[in-house]
């Protein structure tokens, strides 16, 4: 038998948001590193009820945001800042510490601020250098061989 909402409501604080049930508000959850996970629209007894579930360290505040140039530093949406890398013949150069490079899919892990490249075959190869907060960076290589 389905409980009457009054009923239920007896149980809650008084001071509650008229909007508790109905209506939604916008928010971001992010991991403790400020990379945003999810944005998402809740009704604010959804909204508390997840919060009260999050990992350590991860957030969940009100907003919106654009995950590919954004992430929340200090509980702020923040633009991700360029990266510096740059392409000279086949050595990326000034590549944040760690990064990971994705070549054609394939991922390398770097742990040094520049990356030497080799190609078997000739043809167009396209690069992706990827290190959180960074904007991703692509590069299309033209192996001549």
């Amino acid at each position: 038998m389905d409980t009457p909402a009054e009923e239920v409501s007896d149980d809650l604080p008084s001071d509650l948001p008229d909007d508790f049930y109905h209506d939604n508000k916008d928010y971001i959850q992010h991991a403790p590193n400020g990379q945003i996970v999810c944005v998402c629209s809740l009704p604010y007894v959804v909204w508390k009820a997840t919060t009260e579930q999050l990992s350590e360290g991860c957030g969940l505040i009100e907003g919106t945001a654009d995950p590919a140039t954004e992430y929340i530093l200090n509980k702020k949406v923040t633009a991700r800042p360029d990266m510096q890398a740059v392409l000279e013949g086949l050595v990326v150069k000034n590549l944040p510490v760690p990064c990971a490079l994705f070549i054609d899919g394939n991922k390398y892990d770097c742990t040094e601020d520049h990356a030497e490249l080799e190609f078997d075959a000739p043809r167009t190869y396209k690069v992706t250098v990827i290190a959180f907060p960074y904007l991703d960076k692509e590069f299309e290589i033209e192996n001549q061989a």
